[in-house]
């Protein structure tokens, strides 16, 4: 079986189900912990390094990497290129001073799970950050990612949901499309009258969720 230079099995189509959608670049990545763990790198250098635009942002492809015959990271999925025309391969310097000490610090986030191109001991690749460990590393990077969470209950009767940190938020029971907004519904009886009513719910990643939700203690 052929695999990419880090190592991991590659993939010949885009469409395997090994592969999974991410809001963050065109294309796919591998699914379950790697998918985790490339999604936060993307999800904070959207937030605190500059905005990501996904058409010029790429997951899987099944291609050899440029100027050699190994096999891309990006063919199994475990590499992802981001706002690649503002750094081009082998360009250095692309990012400011401020803007590397973030990725520095997503960098150690994702410790020992992922390396950024442009600390390539040869030619620098800014765009490019990829798996580079084994299956086991993602897997323990990714659970630190997402912890487990359980819940509980305040006087008032509502249901909150432990979060990292001690904190406690409140557990929402469905997010609605309704009247070109969002209706965010904090009762199990809400959201069984409302799916009655046939409108459809909005299903995003409960990782996102908790991060759109404020903190509130119990």
């Amino acid at each position: 079986m052929a695999v990419s230079q880090n190592g991991w099995p590659a993939i010949e189509s885009g469409t395997d189900p090994r592969l999974s959608l991410t809001p963050w670049v065109t294309g796919r990545i591998l699914a379950g912990p790697v998918c985790t763990v490339l999604s936060h790198v993307a999800r904070r250098f959207h937030a605190e390094v500059e905005s990501i635009t996904v058409s010029s942002s790429w997951g899987w492809a099944y291609r050899p990497i440029a100027g050699s015959t190994d096999i891309s990271n990006h063919a199994s999925g475990t590499a992802i290129d981001l706002n690649a025309p503002r750094h081009p391969l082998g360009a250095v310097g692309t990012f400011t001073p401020a803007q590397v000490a973030v990725i520095r610090d997503i960098l150690r986030d994702v410790s020992p799970a992922v390396r950024w191109g442009g600390d390539y001991s040869g030619r620098k690749d800014e765009m490019h950050f990829e798996i580079n460990t084994t299956s086991a590393n993602v897997d323990r990077v990714a659970a630190r990612l997402v912890p487990t969470r359980t819940t509980t209950r305040r006087r008032d009767g509502k249901t909150m949901i432990y979060r990292s940190g001690g904190r406690y938020a409140p557990l929402v029971h469905g997010i609605y499309a309704h009247n070109g907004g969002w209706v965010e519904l904090r009762s199990a009886e809400e959201r069984t009258n409302l799916m009655a009513a046939g409108v459809k719910e909005v299903w995003i990643l409960e990782q996102s969720l908790l991060n759109l939700m404020q903190d509130s203690r119990a």
